[in-house]
C-alpha cells in the first residue's frame, strides 16, 4: 500500500511540476507595451476553406469555417510562436477575412513579443 501511495505522489509531483514550469503562451488583441515586451517581429498567419469539399461535396458554414481557424492559428502561436522560437506571445493579434464564391479565405496578422 505504501509503495502505490508513493508511486501516486511522485507522478502528481511530476505533472505538477511539469506543468508549473510549462511557458505560457499569451495572445492578445492589444497593442504591445514596449516598456514591459520586446518587440520580435510582425508575421501573418493564412488558411483557405473551401465552402463546398471538391470530394464529399461537405458544406462549410462561414461559422464553422472562422471557429477552426481561430483553433488552428492559437495552436500555431503555441507550437511555433512560443515553444519553437521561445517567445512569450503575440500582441495586436487581427484576423480578417474574405469570401469569394468558393471559399473563405482568413488571415491572422500579429506582433510577436518576449517579456523583458
Amino acid at each position: 500500500m505504501k509503495k502505490t501511495s508513493l508511486k501516486i505522489l511522485i507522478a502528481i509531483l511530476i505533472v505538477t511540476g511539469t506543468n508549473s514550469f510549462a511557458k505560457d503562451c499569451k495572445i492578445m488583441t492589444s497593442p504591445i507595451n514596449l516598456s514591459k515586451m520586446t518587440f520580435a517581429g510582425s508575421s501573418y498567419y493564412l488558411q483557405t476553406t473551401p465552402i463546398v469539399a471538391g470530394k464529399t461535396f461537405k458544406y462549410t458554414s462561414f461559422f464553422d469555417a472562422y471557429q477552426e481557424f481561430e483553433n488552428n492559428t492559437r495552436k500555431w502561436f503555441k507550437d511555433t510562436i512560443c515553444k519553437e522560437k521561445g517567445l512569450d506571445g503575440v500582441a495586436n493579434y487581427k484576423i480578417q477575412w474574405q469570401q469569394t464564391d468558393k471559399a473563405y479565405n482568413f488571415t491572422a496578422t500579429f506582433d510577436a513579443y518576449e517579456n523583458k
